[in-house]
């Protein structure tokens, strides 16, 4: 019956966390679950700033076109179902 007891309280805490670290993930604080798009292309990324400069404002221009809108819905006062 312990073992049962244990393996319970185990499998609620895990499920607890994941919920946590979403919750965090939402508000932008980690990367849990869900990547940034583009995050395997850091090796082709330093290529293009090298031979295209202006390559690092434009993907910083979108990062942040992206965070503000993402602050934005996040901000909203209520969402439409």
């Amino acid at each position: 019956m312990n073992v049962l007891l244990s393996v319970l309280l185990v499998v609620i805490g895990l499920f607890i966390l994941d919920r946590l670290l979403l919750a965090a993930e939402r508000k932008g604080w980690i990367f849990y679950r869900h990547r940034k798009a583009g995050g395997t292309s850091g090796a082709a990324f330093g290529m293009a700033e090298f031979l295209q400069p202006g390559a690092r404002v434009t993907i910083e221009q979108q990062e942040s076109n992206r965070m503000t809108r993402q602050i934005a819905e996040d901000d909203a006062p209520y969402k439409k179902l």
